[in-house]
């Protein structure tokens, strides 16, 4: 369709194509679309940087802003875009740091376990019990099987030997001068790996405090 247009300048008509305005429209939209897209790819990949910083390289957060400091020894929260960082620092508590949605919870309390209850579980599903226990604060109450410096080695194995777990402790501070092995202590401490080496099973905790 065509309709004419009047120049004022030179008093001459113009001859424009409605499908030249619906093409110039339709370009203006796309370009709008493709700006829109990019912004929201910048602020996921933004996002998505954070997280990996935060939870592989304990570095961050970058991009949340800090909006709270507990009392319990320097736990600081921070909130960013879609997520939320606790970095906790819990005087003989929990030190790690915690990633999650702007629901997650601060946690002051580690859930109570024993040897025996974490080697049942990895025994009977190793992929459940990896999902329900990996990067969750714990308390393990257990018997002592070796001692160093800085990491002490609680132990269960049953007659069978179908339930058998090593739990690596990785201590803050050095160990009580006064444990030795075969002793029952409580550890709290991080869940962060897990590992099976020539059929042994070892869970691995970091940053722990004897009780």
């Amino acid at each position: 369709m065509f309709f004419k247009k009047e120049n004022l300048k030179t008093g001459e008509t113009e001859t424009i194509n409605e499908l030249d305005l619906e093409t110039n429209s339709e370009k203006q939209l796309f370009k709008k679309l493709n700006i829109l897209l990019i912004v929201v790819c910048v602020i996921a990949s933004m996002i998505a940087l954070d997280i990996i910083c935060v939870k592989k390289f304990h570095k961050g957060p970058f991009f949340a802003i800090p909006v709270h400091v507990y009392s319990d020894g320097g736990t600081k929260v921070s909130y960013g875009l879609f997520y939320k960082v606790i970095q906790y620092h819990q005087l003989e508590g929990r030190r790690d740091t915690a990633v999650g949605l702007w629901t997650m919870k601060y946690q002051k309390n580690p859930k109570k376990v024993t040897t025996v209850d974490l080697a049942i579980a990895f025994g009977d599903d190793k992929k459940a019990a990896y999902q329900e226990y990996f990067g969750k604060y714990v308390e393990i109450d257990g018997e002592v099987a070796s001692l160093q410096n800085k990491e002490v080695m609680l132990k269960f194995v049953d007659e069978s030997k179908k339930y058998n777990l090593n739990i690596s402790c990785h201590l803050l501070s050095k160990k009580p001068s006064k444990m030795k092995k075969k002793d029952r202590i409580k550890v709290v401490g991080t869940i962060d790996d897990y590992q099976i080496k020539n059929k042994i099973s070892t869970l691995t905790l970091k940053k722990c405090f004897v009780k």
